[in-house]
């Protein structure tokens, strides 16, 4: 079976009419998606919250949220994965177990989905280049998840 070639398809969505505007869109509602992802890490896994203050998951999560996006939109990402390699270092010193910070990972993914597939919606983008969203989004946070565990 042939990899996927995520640089490509980050490059082809990246490109594709509405995406900048469903990205600008996202940028606007950020805050209320960061407060939406960490409400539901928290509520799944409350130790989290323990072991890493709001400040720490806000600042994560603002990271992912610009590493994400920016690549969405055809940006480079400029940290390299430091910010995530860092992060998961300080989880693992921390006590958060992997499952854990892999799970907040899948958690934050969905509840970006969410907010993306709405605006999609409103903005009528078409199939394709929403499942082409999908697959670039799942493939970007599979490597921010392996930055983090590497850390």
């Amino acid at each position: 079976m042939r990899g996927l070639d995520i640089e490509a398809t980050i490059a082809d969505v990246s490109r594709r009419p509405g995406v900048a505007e469903l990205l600008r869109r996202l940028a606007l509602g950020h805050e209320a998606m960061r407060q939406e992802i960490d409400q539901h890490v928290v509520a799944e896994f409350p130790a989290v919250a323990e072991r890493a203050d709001e400040a720490v998951r806000r600042q994560l999560i603002d990271a992912t949220f610009r590493r994400v996006f920016d690549r969405l939109g055809g940006a480079p990402c400029p940290d390299d994965g430091a910010v995530h390699r860092s992060f998961g270092a300080a989880a693992a010193a921390a006590g958060v177990a992997l499952h854990e910070l892999t799970a907040a990972y899948r958690i934050g993914s969905r509840v970006a989905w969410e907010h993306l597939r709405r605006v999609a919606v409103e903005l009528d983008l078409d199939a394709d280049t929403a499942m082409m969203l999908a697959q670039a989004q799942f493939a970007c946070v599979d490597e921010l998840t392996a930055d983090s565990v590497a850390g």
